[in-house]
This record gives structure tokens, sequence and C-alpha cells, in this order.
């Protein structure tokens, strides 16, 4: 099991503040599961370019960046992009996908 009050404890240990440790965790979290899972190529890329390394992301703590991906992924204008043929470059039902990513980081919200 594992344990992500121990991983916070150890970031804040290593230099991270509280908010940026817990944000290190759910990122760390997020790409080892994307990591075991046959999308992980695919779907570290796209979270990468289009969410952790996003400029504008003020987000600090899972719950904050669950509610943004909630916002974000049910955009009008975003899913249309994402369901478009050219775009869907990972191949996979783009709502599946979706729903797959929020209800991770629903548990790691726990």
């Amino acid at each position: 099991m594992i344990n992500i009050d121990a991983m916070i404890r150890k970031e804040i240990e290593n230099g991270y503040g509280d908010a940026n440790a817990q944000s290190k965790v759910c990122q760390d979290l997020i790409l080892k599961a994307i990591s075991t899972s046959n999308l992980n190529r695919k779907l570290s890329k796209c979270l990468s370019v289009y969410i952790f390394d996003d400029p504008s992301m003020r987000e600090n703590d899972i719950s904050g960046i669950y509610r943004r991906l909630s916002m974000v992924f049910k955009d009008r204008m975003y899913l249309t992009n994402l369901r478009s043929r050219d775009a869907n470059w990972l191949g996979e039902d783009i709502d599946v996908v979706l729903n797959g990513i929020l209800e991770f980081l629903d548990s790691c919200a726990d």
C-alpha cells in the first residue's frame, strides 16, 4: 500500500514546501500509474505538455488539480477538439481516458 503522507514528508525533507510537496507527490503518483499502463508514453506526454508544464497552473494540491481538470474536461470546445480524428492521437475512447484520470486523482485525494 502506498503511504502518501510518508511520500509528502519525504519531499518536505528534500526541501519542498508543504503545498509543493503535495503537488509533486500527486504528479509522481499519476506518472507512476501511467507508466504501468499501456498508454504510458502517449498519456505521459499529453499530461506533461498540457497540464504539468502549463505556467498558468497555480493549483498546489490534489484537490485543486482535480477541480481544474474536471473543469477542463467539461469544456465543450476542449472535448470537441479531443474527439476530432486528427487530435485523438491516443487512439483510445476519450471519455474513458478522461474519466480514468479523474477517478485516479479522486482516489489520491482521499
